[in-house]
């Protein structure tokens, strides 16, 4: 990608600092280097907080963290947004460090902050999943799901962040023990993330809805779109819908998976089972073209 074709890219705020993020991620150096003259000093901060975390040196990353807060406060050049992007960040950090209680304290600041500030920009997004995920370390699944449920799927929140969002709330789901909410959210996921060109996710979470759902197959199943439209909140007497899941959705979810999974190697592999099982049910050849899981080859011998 050349110059040009990034700047074409970045017209936003913090645009900069989000690609230049993304480069540290992937070590991209030269476009790191094309990247750092165009941060503020305290983004340039942030940025170096993160060479520190993914060095895995916390001490570096809590002192470039701090200095990025006190540059967004300057009083000449203050930054809301990116000043509520640090305090999420220190949430997250010191949660690593077992400080639980500030750690809350910080995310929700972060999470309001951003809502006043920019429902829907992409770090409100992230600092309403990293609340969540506080919430359910604690146990705390029915604040965790108020959360991913003000996450509406329409919008103003990114893709992304709504398939993320609608993934973790089924894995909660799956914890309480409500299968025909969690196979919904996790639908959810699965197109959100098709939909975005994140396939790696995509299979993921399409892997984890059959595995979810194989149990559940009945042939007058209404449509997974049809039960994600027409879902509405549950009121506390209301009676848990019991999982079912309409043989169509099935198969095309398993062709998706096929179509789209690229790697079938390694000695254990238990997503290739789930496909596996979901081609015997539905009684369909299944490929195991460059499968190496031993135990599942045996299955076709």
């Amino acid at each position: 990608m050349n110059n040009e074709s990034i700047e074409s890219r970045l017209s936003g705020p913090h645009d900069y600092l989000r690609v230049a993020e993304s480069a540290l991620s992937e070590d991209i150096q030269d476009l790191i280097e094309y990247l750092v003259p165009n941060l503020s000093t305290a983004e340039n901060e942030i940025l170096n907080f993160r060479r520190a975390q993914l060095g895995n040196d916390a001490e570096a990353a809590q002192t470039h963290l701090a200095n990025a807060l006190t540059y967004s406060r300057n009083s000449s050049s203050r930054d809301h947004i990116l000043e509520a992007r640090i305090r999420m960040e220190w949430g997250v950090l010191r949660s690593t460090l077992d400080e639980n209680e500030i750690a809350g304290t910080d995310l929700k600041w972060a999470m309001e902050r951003f809502s006043a500030l920019e429902e829907g920009h992409p770090w409100h997004g992230i600092a309403c999943l990293n609340m969540a995920e506080w919430h359910r370390a604690r146990n705390e699944w029915g604040m965790s799901l108020a959360i991913h449920s003000s996450i509406s799927r329409h919008g103003p929140h990114q893709i992304e962040t709504i398939a993320m969002s609608r993934r973790m709330a089924a894995d909660i789901y799956v914890e309480i023990g409500q299968m025909m909410n969690a196979l919904r959210n996790m639908w959810i996921s699965f197109h959100g993330f098709q939909h975005t060109g994140l396939m790696d996710l995509a299979v993921e979470s399409g892997l984890q809805w059959l595995d979810l759902g194989l149990a559940f197959v009945e042939s007058s199943a209404p449509l997974m779109d049809t039960v994600v439209e027409n879902s509405t909140p549950r009121s506390h007497q209301e009676k848990i819908t019991e999982p079912v899941v309409n043989l169509s959705d099935v198969k095309s979810a398993y062709n998706w998976i096929c179509d789209n999974l690229e790697n079938r190697s390694g000695l254990n592999r238990p997503d290739l089972h789930v496909l596996a099982d979901t081609a015997d049910m539905l009684g369909v050849e299944f490929n195991t073209d460059g499968i190496q899981d031993q135990e599942l080859l045996k299955r076709y011998q």
